[in-house]
């Protein structure tokens, strides 16, 4: 896997990821710990375990409507990470997909109906970020046994299909 992506010599800090891409393998981007920013395109439909594992740099991600899974330790040892935005399309997140990003203050989900998540928690800290879900799905999060554990959960003022 990837320790440092570097172009013309220099280490990448903004990493635009090509249209074309459907798939973000397993540890596609690990350990760059000077990337700043990923752009991720509405062609990617899966994001692979550990893909951005230990990418310390990353301060927020916007996950598009077209992935609908995320895999095993994804995003685990973002320590920097504080947002994070969850396509309506995410279905499946993976364990420890956000383990210590203690720095996570907002989490934003689309889905109106809550993504899969297992016991072995996909979140770092159930107090420290605030989560923001579809207006009509509030209910919805709030008794799920993962997503109900927020003890800062508010409704999206826009009203999501579904």
């Amino acid at each position: 896997y990837a320790n440092h992506l570097h172009l013309n010599g220099s280490k990448i800090k903004d990493l635009v990821i090509p249209n074309d891409i459907t798939q973000i393998k397993n540890y596609a981007f690990s350990n760059c710990t000077e990337l700043t920013k990923v752009t991720i395109p509405n062609s990617t439909t899966s994001i692979g375990d550990y893909a951005f594992c230990n990418c310390a740099g990353l301060t927020e991600i916007n996950i598009p409507n077209s992935v609908t899974s995320i895999g095993n330790e994804v995003f685990s040892f973002c320590i920097n990470l504080t947002e994070v935005t969850i396509g309506y399309s995410v279905s499946k997140i993976g364990d420890y997909a956000f383990r210590n990003c203690s720095d996570l203050k907002s989490i934003v989900t689309l889905n109106p109906t809550p993504p899969t998540c297992s016991s072995r928690s996909s979140f770092y800290d159930y107090s420290n970020a605030t989560i923001y879900v579809p207006k009509d799905s509030y209910s919805r999060y709030f008794i799920d046994d993962v997503w109900g554990k927020f003890t800062n959960i508010r409704r999206t003022c826009v009203k999501m299909a579904g």
